[in-house]
């Protein structure tokens, strides 16, 4: 999906789709939503989506999305603009990773349960650090993403051990990330690769945190 003014293409992750598919319902939050990639996966009545870059919403065409409630707000998730328990379902992806400090994360955790609702469901995926994923990251995965990028916004994140999302109540698993998905090109491969990952999260670049508020 392109965004209007930056011209920058994304794509969505897939074993986040299918998890979107499976817990989404009632009224749903997309934080770091961007162009609104995973909006047409969720179920429920409402989407509720928040970046801090407005210009990506231009890309959002709202009648497509079966008459669901569209909310657009520009806001950080460090300040989430909702009252406490508002969101029956959230996902954030591929945005913790740009929270440079073990304050700023935990603030940002700290708003995405806030707002979350007794019995919803909160998913994130962030890039996984470990001695295997660094090897390829640096290797392998450098080699295929372009020198320059053109989003203004783009800076590179931080990958993060697992046990950082585990002190943070999450349960981890691990999962294909897009970009590995797209140089693949080989369904039945990456589906083998998803659930090897899954249940091996040692070797997924892409870990998935799963959140459920008691």
């Amino acid at each position: 999906m392109k965004f209007n003014d930056i011209k920058e293409t994304f794509s969505t992750t897939p074993k986040l789709v299918i998890l979107i598919k499976k817990y989404s319902k009632g009224r749903n939050l997309d934080v770091g939503c961007g162009t609104g990639a995973y909006f047409k996966y969720f179920k429920g009545n409402e989407i509720y989506g928040i970046d801090l870059e407005e210009s990506y919403f231009k890309s959002i065409d709202v009648s497509k999305l079966g008459g669901k409630k569209i909310v657009l707000k520009k806001a950080d998730m460090r300040e989430i603009p909702f009252k406490n328990g508002y969101f029956d379902f959230i996902v954030c992806s591929l945005v913790l990773e740009y929270m440079k400090t073990d304050k700023d994360l935990n603030l940002a955790v700290s708003e995405l349960k806030r707002v979350l609702g007794k019995g919803g469901i909160l998913i994130v995926t962030t890039p996984h650090k470990s001695m295997f994923t660094t090897f390829v990251r640096e290797q392998i995965i450098s080699r295929i993403l372009p020198k320059k990028r053109n989003d203004k916004n783009f800076i590179m994140g931080i990958a993060r051990d697992s046990s950082i999302l585990r002190k943070l109540g999450f349960k981890t698993r691990g999962c294909l990330g897009w970009v590995t998905y797209k140089a693949l090109n080989k369904e039945r491969l990456s589906k083998f690769l998803d659930i090897v990952f899954w249940n091996i999260p040692f070797f997924s670049g892409t870990l998935v945190g799963i959140y459920e508020k008691k």
